[in-house]
């Protein structure tokens, strides 16, 4: 009876222990993913910041551009063609080019361990453009009409292909964490992150023919 009941007690004791095993495990591998997902976050919140330090710069640089009569008369000549009649091929064209050069860069780029910066940049870069193009239809247009412009021939499309960008962006962020700092098989992070730009593609699709059929 006592060898049986040490059995018993052996037993119960290891069921404990493999119960405790699998709560511990349960809950590690929880907090690990939850830590992913909160590094997910940061690299999206990061985005917008950078999109906002664009837009700022982009907004500066315009008002210190245009004092210049050079620049000013330049963008007097471009700002002329806004809201004249345009070609759908011709704007479905310049816009599929545009949208190809970025799912190419943001692709390329973004597969290798150290193209995240650069990405960044290009980020910035459109926050800059943006701002810079807003800021000159306001002076066309006025305020409220500007704005009302804007949101009918800009927002959308301009709003999709951003969404795209941010999305590359992270995901090349997160090749680079997955490949130095996590020590992930670079070849399974290449084919990731091509799967997001796949699906960014239909975003940019999206966004082409938002510009060339919605927008004009």
């Amino acid at each position: 009876m006592l060898l049986e009941g040490n059995k018993y007690q052996e037993k119960s004791n290891n069921v404990r222990f493999h119960a405790n095993k699998h709560l511990i495990n349960h809950f590690a591998g929880r907090k690990k993913e939850s830590k992913v997902n909160n590094g997910d976050f940061r690299f999206y919140a990061f985005i917008c910041i950078i999109y906002l330090i664009g837009i700022i710069l982009g907004g500066i640089y315009f008002r210190l551009s245009i004092n210049n009569e050079e620049i000013k008369r330049d963008i007097t000549e471009k700002i002329s063609m806004i809201g004249s009649e345009v070609q759908t091929e011709d704007v479905l064209s310049k816009s599929t080019v545009k949208n190809l050069e970025i799912l190419i860069i943001f692709w390329i780029v973004g597969a290798s361990a150290i193209g995240s910066p650069f990405l960044i940049l290009l980020c910035m870069y459109k926050g800059v453009k943006i701002a810079f193009t807003v800021s000159a239809i306001l002076m066309k247009f006025g305020f409220v009409t500007g704005n009302i412009f804007v949101f009918q021939k800009m927002f959308l499309y301009s709003f999709v292909k951003l969404l795209a960008m941010m999305i590359l962006t992270v995901s090349s962020m997160k090749v680079s964490r997955n490949i130095f700092v996590n020590k992930k098989d670079i070849k399974l992070e290449i084919v990731r992150h091509s799967m997001v730009a796949i699906l960014c593609t239909f975003l940019l699709i999206a966004s082409i023919f938002l510009e060339t059929f919605v927008t004009l």
